[in-house]
């Protein structure tokens, strides 16, 4: 499946996101204008793309976000933890978002968080090059479980001196 992002989308979708945006907290997040302009280009994009995963994975979704960890990795294997930037970004709209190394164990049966034993999701995003202003393709995921898990590639453009994302593809499903 092909989510369009940005240019593109079709009227009854631009009416849905201006709603979803003028409607507030998603999934009990709130969201804010946030700059990206301190972050590094890479970490811009790896910021923007974990950041909607996140959101996407909440929306619509009757997990309390505030209950349930999102562990951020900038690479699937080994996972390697988000740089602090990164988390930051992230953290400003879901609180409960952590560094990988915070995760005490990983494996089918679930990702745990060290200390508090509260589940969670690992949402990671692969190593990739940058060369100019785009548009460039971004392989990323999430694993919640062996059953729950999915990867996706992203297209993102720069413009405007900002990076925008222009769609998500499925790739995979567990």
């Amino acid at each position: 499946m092909v989510q369009r992002i940005g240019p593109g989308r079709s009227g009854r979708d631009s009416r849905w996101l201006a709603l979803l945006l003028l409607v507030g907290p998603l999934a009990g997040c709130a969201r804010s204008h946030r700059s990206l302009s301190g972050l590094q280009p890479r970490e811009q994009i790896q910021a923007l793309v974990l950041d909607h995963m996140a959101t996407e994975f909440f929306q619509g979704s009757s997990t309390d976000p505030d209950d349930f960890r999102v562990f951020l990795s900038v690479a699937p294997t080994p996972f390697a933890d988000a740089s602090q930037a990164v988390l930051d970004y992230v953290a400003s709209s879901f609180r409960s978002a952590r560094l990988f190394s915070a995760v005490a164990s990983h494996d089918v049966s679930g990702v745990t968080e060290r200390g508090t034993g509260k589940r969670g999701a690992i949402l990671w995003v692969e190593p990739f090059s940058i060369s100019g202003d785009g548009p460039i393709s971004i392989k990323a995921g999430y694993f919640v479980h062996g059953k729950h898990a999915e990867g996706f590639e992203y297209r993102l453009q720069r413009g405007d001196g900002k990076w925008t994302i222009l769609e998500r593809k499925s790739l995979w499903v567990s």
